[in-house]
């Protein structure tokens, strides 16, 4: 998996000459809606929208549940909006824009719409990353695996069970591999 300090080096690469291309967000009462607005030229945005996905999927694996911001994060339906999402909930770049009131067709208040941008967002990448590194360092969440020498590999897949031969040997059991999800 990529580095916290690769991704650094990634998103500083990325030519954004006049500091204008930003993550606007919209939420409220008529959803989220997470954009990449402003000036960019299509080769650099497709290489952003990479970069996001790596960094979405690295954070998404380093991520604890239990608190507000990083349960938002997690609960993102991709790797891209994780990504998104914790610029928009931990970059200090990130600044509150207008705000209005949504309104039916006979004039009653629906509730509110609120807005937000964090400007310089291949910059303002980087510096998140790097925060990310100081913070969470290189871990991931993933599980390693004991190392068992293969005579306890043997004995753990023996079976006991009368046979044809007697004792039997569960082969598939002696070679798998542990995965989180057999834990």
């Amino acid at each position: 998996m990529i580095s916290w300090q690769d991704l650094d080096a990634q998103f500083s690469r990325l030519n954004d000459p006049r500091g204008f291309t930003r993550l606007d967000i919209q939420w409220g009462v008529a959803g989220e809606h997470l954009s990449i607005s402003g000036y960019f030229d299509a080769a650099t945005k497709q290489r952003f929208d990479a970069l996001a996905k790596l960094a979405g999927e690295k954070l998404m694996s380093c991520l604890e549940p239990g608190n507000e911001i990083n349960d938002f994060i997690l609960s993102s339906s991709n790797p891209e909006t994780a990504w998104y999402r914790a610029l928009w909930k931990c970059s200090p770049a990130f600044k509150f824009g207008v705000y209005g009131i949504q309104q039916s067709e006979s004039g009653e208040d629906m509730g509110h719409i609120y807005s937000g941008t964090v400007p310089c967002v291949y910059a303002n990448s980087a510096t998140l990353a790097l925060s990310f590194l100081s913070q969470l360092g290189e871990r991931t969440n993933t599980v390693e695996e004991p190392n068992h020498s293969f005579s306890e590999k043997v004995a753990s897949s023996l079976s006991l069970k009368p046979g044809i031969f007697g004792v039997s040997i569960d082969l598939k059991k002696l070679f798998k591999r542990t995965t989180r999800r057999d834990i």
